[in-house]
């Protein structure tokens, strides 16, 4: 069992900024491998394209991650991101 004793509230306070750190974390991580996922599957994908799914939300990047199985061209991941953005 964890212990601490709180000095002024500075544990408390600190807990949350750890948490958002840890989960900002996460979620690049979680982005990182979704890009390169893709590109193991897709090969080299044009710089346009490239850039638009890095500027994917969180949401949609985990979305498209989902959906990589169902891709099979560049082309493919063009038109997921046109239906996402109807």
């Amino acid at each position: 069992m964890f212990r601490a004793q709180v000095t002024g509230g500075a544990i408390i306070r600190a807990v949350p900024s750890a948490v958002k750190k840890g989960l900002r974390q996460g979620r690049k991580e979680a982005r990182d491998l979704v890009l390169r996922q893709l590109g193991r599957r897709l090969g080299a994908m044009p710089a346009n394209l490239a850039k638009r799914v890095e500027r994917l939300d969180d949401p949609s990047m985990f979305a498209l991650g989902d959906a990589l199985f169902d891709l099979r061209a560049p082309a493919d991941v063009e038109r997921w991101i046109a239906q996402r953005n109807k």
